[in-house]
């Protein structure tokens, strides 16, 4: 019975780590795609060469959404708003 749990534990956090990991794959060239479909919606083929760029900041940006993600899930501190007149926000 123990030996069970352990090989059912290890599954599901196999399972979660590829799917994670398909996750980060897929996110990556999805924003490639969607900056090379807006340039060319927009007429812009001269700033393709800037697409690299667009790379590497999904590269950067998507670990730390994923963090954030993360964070709120297992934190819940509740909602946040915006004060009108300071623009502080308020937890």
């Amino acid at each position: 019975m123990d030996n069970y749990s352990a090989i059912s534990r290890s599954f599901f956090a196999n399972a979660i780590v590829n799917a994670g990991l398909f996750l980060l794959v897929a996110t990556i060239p999805a924003g490639v795609f969607a900056s090379l479909v807006a340039l060319t919606l927009e007429g812009a083929e001269k700033e393709y060469r800037k697409v690299g760029y667009v790379l590497i900041l999904n590269f950067v940006a998507t670990p730390v959404i994923a963090f954030a993600a993360l964070k709120f899930l297992f934190t819940r501190k509740g909602f946040f708003h915006r004060t009108p007149k300071t623009g502080k926000i308020d937890y």
